[in-house]
């Protein structure tokens, strides 16, 4: 039996509605399990990388998982409903800003590519990936 895992976040009626249209036109060695979206909050840290030579030199923000060693270490929040997710991220991210500018860190050029502070984004997955680095165009 081959299965079949749609992640969505549509309620329980329209979901046996979407199931009910798919079980209608797959092979009957299939299998449909509906689960609900599950939204990760995830702290992590951001800091900037040299990306290449082109025009001068450039750098991005590159952001990497916290180790769970580290004492700032917050394990993924799971959230159910996507917008409470945003929501709960952008409230994260306004104290991580206000709590930089008490400081006075955080970088502003690339003379700061040694600065590293904390933010934080949602995923819909509990271990968080980090994007590659971009490529020069």
């Amino acid at each position: 039996m081959k299965r079949i895992i749609i992640k969505t976040d549509i309620t329980d009626d329209e979901a046996g509605d979407v199931a009910a249209r798919i079980d209608d036109i797959l092979p009957d060695d299939y299998e449909i399990s509906i689960e609900d979206v599950t939204f990760w909050l995830h702290k992590i840290t951001t800091h900037q990388s040299y990306g290449g030579p082109e025009e001068g030199g450039w750098w991005y923000d590159a952001e990497a998982p916290i180790d769970p060693d580290d004492p700032d270490y917050m394990p993924p929040i799971p959230f159910s409903d996507k917008e409470k997710a945003y929501e709960a991220c952008r409230g994260c991210n306004h104290r991580e800003r206000e709590r930089r500018e008490t400081l006075g860190t955080g970088y502003t050029s690339v003379l700061s590519y040694r600065e590293t502070f904390y933010s934080y984004t949602v995923t819909e997955s509990e271990v968080f990936t980090p994007e590659p680095r971009p490529h020069y165009e």
